[in-house]
């Protein structure tokens, strides 16, 4: 009987070692997991915050395609990813309002639609009323220069956002 109980002992500190193993593995892994999304969220966090900052003094860069909307779709897809619901909730609306102002502009100033509206008013311009090219040119970009005047997002608007963020991001990182 005592060789049984010493091969049952024996058994059952094995399924207990192995249990408890793979608990610690579980609970390891978990860790490493979040300790990863934390570090990705968080450069993701700065990478907004450098991005969103320059609008406070350069609010036409809503305007600037390779200098803020390239860059903004490009983290859109890092923060679908790792940002945190409550960080999106502040996000979204404003990644929808920047996006709409963008997507409104270009459909009248840069697509290739609003090129061949521009070479058929100097056409007109320049049968009608003899206006020059250059001429035409100029009213036309009066006219987007106008667009983004009248359609730019206030300081005020986005100095809220960003400390509706660091608000939201400061509690999530426990940065307060």
């Amino acid at each position: 009987m005592e060789m049984k109980e010493v091969i049952f002992s024996g058994i059952i500190s094995i399924i207990i070692a192995a249990i408890t193993g793979w608990i610690s593995g579980k609970q390891a892994y978990r860790r490493e997991i979040k300790k990863s999304i934390y570090e990705e969220r968080q450069k993701l966090y700065i990478e907004i915050f450098s991005l969103l900052e320059q609008l406070q003094y350069r609010p036409y860069l809503i305007y600037n395609y390779e200098q803020f909307i390239q860059p903004f779709r490009l983290i859109k897809t890092k923060t679908n990813l790792y940002a945190s619901r409550e960080v999106l909730a502040i996000l979204v609306p404003f990644n929808d309002k920047v996006m709409t102002l963008w997507n409104r502009y270009s459909e009248l100033f840069d697509s290739e639609e609003a090129v061949k509206e521009l070479q058929n008013r100097q056409e007109y311009e320049k049968e009608i009323n003899g206006t020059s090219l250059e001429q035409t040119e100029w009213e036309f970009q009066q006219e987007a220069d106008h667009y983004m005047e009248t359609n730019l997002i206030s300081r005020d608007e986005v100095m809220g956002f960003l400390n509706s963020l660091s608000t939201q991001i400061r509690s999530e990182l426990k940065t307060e």
